[in-house]
């Protein structure tokens, strides 16, 4: 998709009504910029020009257009539709009004590091992304003694989600979400944004992925619960026990 910059020479548009006039044409002159509010809607050109002898064009890409011309905002805003197109691959034929428009749903958020985002069994309310940083996958060992302990089964880098399982499922998180980087930033969006505005298609292909992660999550998991580990009595001595995990982080 490109918009066409003339050098030199003229060039007119070619409209379908055999009665229109020179004057009724769209005429382009050098300098003059064909088919641009086009190429930033994300549209074809719905007119046919015909140039002169001689006429010289120079091609304009839409990233060229937002390198060169465009404020930062605008920028943030066309990497904000490029990633909602990556994530999202049913999208990938939106206008820009309609990327636009989905982007809004989106609330930025940032963890740091440490921070929970989302905590074991807590009901699903919102579906994140991670647009920068990393967040650590955290599990409750199952008959563990308190103080509890959790282990990371998991760490889900930038471009990764989590949460559609548990709304399409109407389950509860089945782990701790814990901001990993000293700064995590997230885009998180509501349930019922989410299910009214987004495609039947991509729901289905987000959550085919997280189930995925989730079912490698869990075999993970199982196998923390198969250690054998040692934990200390009240009276500080030293009981051997099997079966109910080991605490130590073994995936670091």
């Amino acid at each position: 998709m490109f918009a066409y910059i003339c050098l030199s020479g003229i060039a007119k548009s070619v409209g379908i009504d055999t009665m229109e006039t020179n004057l009724d044409k769209t005429w382009i002159y050098p300098g003059n910029v064909l088919g641009l509010q086009e190429l930033l809607n994300e549209e074809t050109i719905k007119q046919k020009f015909i140039a002169h002898k001689d006429t010289l064009f120079g091609v304009l890409s839409r990233d060229d257009y937002y390198r060169l011309f465009e404020n930062p905002q605008s920028r943030k805003q066309k990497e904000s539709r490029d990633w909602l197109r990556q994530i999202m691959p049913g999208l990938e034929n939106f206008k820009t009004s309609q990327l636009n428009a989905l982007l809004v749903l989106f609330k930025k958020c940032q963890a740091r590091k440490g921070e929970i985002i989302v905590s074991e069994d807590d009901q699903s309310k919102f579906i994140y992304f991670v647009k920068q940083g990393c967040v650590t996958v955290r599990k409750e060992l199952i008959g563990d003694t308190l103080p509890k302990r959790q282990v990371k089964i998991s760490s889900l880098i930038t471009g990764s989600f989590f949460g559609v399982v548990a709304y399409v499922t109407n389950t509860l998180h089945r782990a701790t979400y814990v901001s990993e980087s000293s700064m995590t930033v997230l885009m998180k969006i509501s349930i019922s944004d989410f299910n009214k505005k987004f495609l039947r298609a991509d729901i289905r292909y987000l959550q085919g992925l997280e189930a995925k992660r989730l079912k490698d999550q869990e075999q993970r998991y199982k196998k923390f619960q198969n250690i054998k580990s040692y934990e200390c009595d009240r009276d500080f001595s030293m009981k051997e026990r099997y079966s109910l995990g080991d605490y130590r982080d073994i995936t670091s």
